[in-house]
């Protein structure tokens, strides 16, 4: 006797609860799709700068050093390249005058 209210209580709470579902189930995925969104805004929002600025600006002066490092390295890479094709053409032309020199010794 003791368990009869309890059963009638659950029996009753899920014929609501089931009866609220199938009226609310056309709308879930538009209240799934606030919630999302509401969800994303709370965690990708923007947070205030303010405070860190000062480490943006450290940042942004520590990047740009790196950056000129990087751009002396590719002109000195360049250079060399260039020099290194430069120093290769002469030698072949060196090397082709002193074998026509040899062959003209030769006749």
């Amino acid at each position: 006797m003791m368990y009869m209210p309890l059963v009638v209580t659950l029996i009753i709470g899920t014929a609501v609860l089931t009866a609220v579902i199938t009226t609310a189930m056309p709308y879930m995925p538009i209240i799934w799709q606030s919630f999302k969104t509401r969800i994303k805004h709370i965690f990708m929002r923007k947070r205030s700068t303010h405070d860190n600025d000062i480490f943006d600006v450290i940042q942004i002066q520590e990047l740009n050093v790196k950056i000129d490092d990087l751009n002396e390295q590719v002109k000195n890479i360049a250079e060399t390249q260039t020099m290194q094709r430069r120093n290769r053409k002469y030698n072949l032309r060196r090397d082709v005058r002193e074998y026509l020199m040899e062959l003209q010794e030769k006749k």
